[in-house]
């Protein structure tokens, strides 16, 4: 885990989320039917009978949304690029794949994802797709999984309101600034983010799994032979690779998730806020709390990876045995093939040779 800081002027948002938009219709074309279409549908004097156009509308919230995930994308690649260069490990091995990460964001005034202004919205912090969960150890902060437009489901958003981060004790503005929030949001919760980003790991090794789980079950009509062989050089890799490390994690998580008391300790608590929920799913249960949550899904996610690389492991190589007994038996029938025809010629050559003597 890393904490990466934004200086206060690279981190402000409140100019792009101020910044006035008009909607606009952008990727505009036409097309036209019959001969010739693609040349005819680009002659400004042309005026075909049967046409269709077809547009985009980029509208305000679009573009926000655009302009919010293009800035803090450009920051999390650079963050990324040099973690990865320093640190390689499993998600820097899958490009394709955005690494977990945790996006810290700061209100002046209002309570994150609790205000009904959608002004924050392109951040993610009004209306969000996920669970929100809120502080009982640190009041204040909340914590959303999955959530605000154009997320993967390896990013979260923490959020909290400037003065309720860390209730001034004295006057002293270095309290709010950017570097002291994260290095104070690390120090506090970095134990929490290390057990949501397990369950990101986990996640990643049973998509990969599945994937070649999914590549296994093919059948390609050309080039069979040696798509069974790349097949077993690919199971070859994942069994000392990506299968070693899933057990090894998966049988670590069982054991570490085993006890609450263990796992939930130096963890600072969260609770499920459940104001977004209509009064009759409000009235039906009592709110969640994050880390228990957390630990059931990683022991349940452990234990079905464990369950999961068994059975496709044993699926694999009762596949390559089969195909063996199968190569094997096509192999023996053909030496019986080989072998009766041996004999016909050595007996067809003796008759050739028996014949030529008496004469």
């Amino acid at each position: 885990m890393a904490t990466f800081t934004l200086s206060d002027h690279a981190g402000d948002l409140s100019g792009l989320l101020r910044a006035d938009y008009h909607s606009e219709f952008a990727g505009f074309h036409v097309h036209v039917d019959g001969l010739l279409g693609r040349l005819r549908a680009h002659l400004p004097w042309a005026r075909p009978r049967r046409h269709s156009m077809h547009w985009t509308l980029r509208r305000v919230a679009d573009q926000k949304n655009h302009a919010y995930e293009s800035l803090i994308s450009a920051h999390a690649d650079a963050c990324w690029q040099w973690l990865t260069g320093k640190f390689p490990g499993k998600f820097s091995a899958s490009p394709a794949i955005r690494p977990p990460a945790v996006r810290i964001l700061f209100t002046k005034d209002q309570i994150p994802f609790s205000d009904h202004d959608h002004s924050l919205a392109p951040a993610g912090l009004t209306t969000p797709t996920g669970a929100v969960w809120r502080s009982a150890d640190l009041p204040g902060w909340a914590f959303a999984t999955g959530s605000g437009r154009g997320e993967s489901r390896f990013t979260a958003i923490a959020a909290v309101r400037r003065r309720d981060a860390d209730p001034p004790r004295r006057n002293d503005a270095d309290r709010e600034t950017n570097w002291y929030l994260t290095q104070r949001y690390a120090a506090q919760q970095s134990a929490l983010i290390a057990r949501w980003a397990a369950t990101c790991l986990l996640s990643l090794y049973a998509d990969r799994l599945a994937e070649l789980r999914d590549r296994a079950g093919r059948r390609p009509r050309r080039a069979r032979r040696h798509r069974i062989v790349r097949e077993a050089q690919e199971l070859d890799r994942y069994l000392i690779g990506d299968g070693l490390d899933a057990s090894a994690v998966s049988s670590d998580l069982e054991d570490f998730t085993r006890s609450l008391r263990r796992f939930r300790f130096g963890v600072p608590e969260y609770t499920e806020d459940l104001t977004g929920y209509p009064e009759s799913v409000r009235d039906q249960r009592d709110p969640a709390e994050l880390v228990p949550v957390l630990r059931d899904n990683l022991k349940a996610q452990a234990s079905q990876l464990q369950r999961d690389m068994a059975a496709t492991s044993a699926g694999i190589r009762a596949s390559a045995e089969l195909r063996q007994a199968v190569a094997n038996t096509i192999v023996q029938r053909r030496l019986e093939v080989l072998t009766i025809v041996s004999i016909l010629i050595a007996l067809i050559s003796l008759y050739i040779a028996m014949h030529a003597t008496g004469h």
